[in-house]
């Protein structure tokens, strides 16, 4: 899955879909200490419908449970990156591609200690 991405961006952007990756394994269960096959299906790149795998991460009943406002925080500040690399910093281009209003983006990101 990985070598047959164009990476229109450098490798910081492969950087940031294995970070990605890496996240949502844990967000499915997985521990910081297990090593984690990165299936395509956790990555966040393009797939077409006959290559879309099934997410088989699963969860050990001893995982530590994240509270969701930190889960959902930690989304947010993750994509708010993400479109600010997209972006290639700006904040206005940024807002676009999540489709939010530049203000409330600026609010977001000063809350999540972004800003």
């Amino acid at each position: 899955m990985l070598s047959g991405y164009d990476w229109p961006g450098n490798v910081r952007e492969l950087e940031h879909v294995i970070s990605r990756a890496a996240i949502k394994a844990l967000s499915h269960g997985a521990r910081r200490e297990d090593i984690v096959t990165l299936e395509p299906g956790l990555l966040d790149l393009p797939l077409t419908a006959s290559t879309a795998p099934d997410v088989t991460v699963t969860p050990s009943r001893d995982a530590p449970v994240e509270a969701l406002h930190d889960s959902v925080a930690r989304s947010q500040r993750q994509a708010i990156h993400h479109a600010l690399e997209r972006a290639d910093g700006n904040w206005s281009a940024a807002a676009r591609l999540l489709e939010v209003d530049s203000s409330n983006l600026h609010k977001l990101a000063r809350r999540l200690g972004i800003k």
